[in-house]
């Protein structure tokens, strides 16, 4: 059986080899100008290997300017310092649901809490400097029993990806190193340390690299990640799930041997990989530095060219008499020649005068593409504001255009890496028990992602824009008619508006907190009035008082003048 799926296995890891390999030239050529230490396109190469690190990189512009998209994606779409997303009811009548809103905020604080916990944020900024140049990224994100759940980003060049028939990425094959000690843990063990070991599953050389205390010797593994066509429910130990993940020994520990390291099985794939652009149902994306790549590679001929130049003025070629061949004459500072004729001495070939004000603006020139083409000059725009809050509505009137630009990018990343991350840790964080799951009365409601990172509020400014220009257009015309006032619903508007600006739900009241706070403000404001009321009346009432106790008190034979006398009145 095991011999059949391992078979099978390389079948299909054969098939993603050779629809990955005409992208390949171009990849490590980019990787060369971008990224040199982070590419395992060129086979029989270690990469901690002095001579896989390019030693023609001159100006390292293009590493800078990837350095600076990388940090700009990280800090504007996933920033741990700030919230970047919410939990909302996809039905817009259960958003306004106290007890729906209250469980969504407690969930999400508490995801974001995880992701911080887990290294979440480490693996998403280095994915994005895989975007940045290689133009796709891949990560795989799994449960844990510690951090509830684990992600591990892939090195461009040590996988190839594969889609399903709706261009989604499924299926990913990868070859990488472990060394013996990890080998050993993760499948013999089975990550607990304490456990019953099962040699079984890994052959006779590893085990006796083991013994020996070899525990640092490498190995070449291979994985593969991909949808089970044929399942069965009812095998044990992960093998009927939908997913599958296969580990064995690849290599010269290979050959005819049939044994796997691991065969796993997940409900939800636990591979999450995003493309910066693509084209049609190609399985690998472009990138920005694939488009700058000329650019790259022509700054560091100008380089070189400006830097022989300066050596030509420093160091020029020179013509000495033949006399000078044996004399030991020396170039050196403070040096001292002796000569019998010293009008023979050296003279310059020619003179050199190259215009190095020029090369130096040609480089300034070709560093700048460099900075556009990789959006550098966006992101040092936005980390330049003077003021410490940056508002998403001030980037947007900057660099509107450049922003337009980056929509869809920002759009393709939520829906094919944001989205499946969230979904995988929250979906984990409630198997985990660290998220209640919804009550029953809600368990039927379908629970949506919106994104409140800056970068998609600045998308958003648009709409808040026409919001605000309309009140702004209202309160000019309410100075000539006040009916005009009577056409916007002012609370649909505010709630309206702080869902564009992605406050959080707990922060509105529903609309019957609201009603009742009304009601009694109204019923507050009717008491003071007939307080207020009966204070005017008050000295009336008095005086009508005293007067008729006057009256009563006078004699009723009194005359007309003792009674106005006891009034005061006379």
């Amino acid at each position: 059986m095991a011999s059949d799926t391992k078979q099978q296995m390389r079948q299909v890891a054969q098939s993603l080899k050779t629809l990955r390999m005409p992208y390949e030239a171009h990849l490590q050529e980019v990787g060369r100008q971008f990224k040199p230490r982070r590419t395992r396109f060129s086979k029989g190469k270690d990469h901690r290997s002095e001579s896989y690190v390019n030693k023609e990189l001159v100006n390292p512009r293009p590493l800078y300017a990837l350095r600076v998209l990388q940090s700009g994606m990280h800090g504007g779409m996933t920033s741990p310092a700030r919230p970047w997303f919410r939990l909302l009811a996809q039905d817009e009548a259960q958003r306004r649901d106290a007890v729906m809103k209250e469980h969504l905020d407690k969930a999400q604080k508490e995801m974001r809490h995880i992701m911080q916990q887990s290294g979440m944020y480490n693996v998403l900024h280095t994915t994005w400097g895989d975007l940045g140049w290689c133009g796709t990224d891949a990560m795989i994100v799994e449960p844990d029993d510690r951090f509830v759940v684990r992600a591990t980003p892939l090195v461009p060049g040590e996988y190839w990806l594969g889609t399903n028939g709706r261009g989604e990425v499924d299926t990913c094959y990868r070859e990488f190193r472990m060394t013996t000690k990890q080998i050993v843990g993760k499948f013999v063990y089975k990550n607990v340390p304490n456990g019953p070991p099962d040699w079984s599953v890994v052959p006779h050389s590893l085990k006796k690299s083991w013994d020996d205390g070899n525990v640092g010797e490498l190995h070449d593994v291979a994985h593969l990640i991909t949808p089970r066509m044929d399942r069965d429910p009812r095998r044990p130990f992960g093998g009927g799930k939908p997913i599958a993940s296969v580990y064995w020994l690849h290599g010269k520990m290979d050959g005819d041997d049939k044994r796997l390291l691991g065969e796993f099985g997940y409900d939800r794939n636990p591979l999450v990989a995003s493309r910066w652009d693509v084209e049609g149902y190609d399985v690998y994306g472009t990138s920005p530095a694939m488009d700058t790549l000329f650019a790259a590679k022509s700054l560091q001929v100008q380089e070189r060219d400006y830097a022989e130049a300066v050596r030509r003025v420093n160091r020029p070629p020179m013509n000495a008499p033949a006399e000078l061949r044996n004399s030991g004459f020396s170039l050196m500072p403070e040096a001292v020649n002796f000569m019998a004729d010293p009008s023979k001495g050296l003279v310059p070939s020619y003179q050199v005068n190259p215009p190095l004000q020029h090369l130096r603006e040609n480089i300034q020139d070709t560093e700048q593409r460099i900075d556009e083409g990789m959006y550098a000059n966006l992101f040092l725009m936005i980390s330049r504001l003077q003021r410490r809050e940056i508002t998403a509505r001030e980037i947007d009137e900057r660099h509107e255009e450049k922003l337009l630009g980056l929509g869809p990018v920002i759009e393709r990343q939520h829906a094919e890496k944001l989205g499946p991350v969230i979904r995988q840790v929250y979906e984990l964080a409630i198997d985990a028990g660290r998220i209640p799951s919804l009550p029953e009365d809600y368990a039927d409601e379908p629970v949506q992602i919106d994104y409140i990172s800056m970068l998609a509020q600045a998308q958003k400014a648009i709409a808040t824009g026409g919001v605000e220009r309309l009140y702004g257009f209202l309160g000019n015309l309410s100075a000539a008619d006040q009916e005009v006032l009577d056409i916007t619903d002012n609370d649909e508007a505010v709630r309206q508006y702080a869902d564009m600006l992605g406050v959080p739900g707990s922060i509105l009241r529903d609309e019957q907190d609201v009603q009742q706070r009304r009601d009694e403000r109204r019923e507050a404001v009717a008491a003071q009035n007939t307080v207020d009321q009966a204070a005017e009346l008050a000295p009336a009432v008095k005086q009508t008082a005293d007067a008729a106790k006057v009256i009563a008190e006078t004699d009723a034979t009194g005359r007309p003048v003792d009674i106005l006398r006891n009034l005061g009145l006379k």
